[in-house]
């Protein structure tokens, strides 16, 4: 599948980042000294969570989601993708 960059974030703190369409890819590095904690969520139920460790980039194809929850104490930024033919809504997502 082909995929589209929807949006980035980044952060020093945790922080919670949600999005009106379902994505399927997530990246997400670790700039910080300490591990952190990803959370991939729809708007009712968190779906998987992934420790990167500090110096660390996550760059996964991973279940469908519209929410990303980061617990962080460090620098961090991250980016969500979609597939180049997907425009649902989240509201589509359980």
């Amino acid at each position: 599948m082909t995929t589209v960059t929807v949006n980035s974030f980044n952060g020093l703190t945790s922080g919670t980042y949600e999005y009106p369409i379902i994505l399927h890819e997530l990246v997400v590095n670790n700039q910080g000294t300490k591990p952190l904690t990803v959370t991939i969520a729809t708007r009712r139920r968190d779906i998987a969570s992934f420790t990167i460790a500090p110096g660390e980039t996550f760059d996964e194809r991973v279940q469908r989601f519209s929410k990303v929850k980061v617990e962080a104490d460090g620098l961090y930024y991250g980016l969500v993708r979609r597939g180049s033919d997907a425009f649902w809504g989240a509201e589509y997502l359980d």
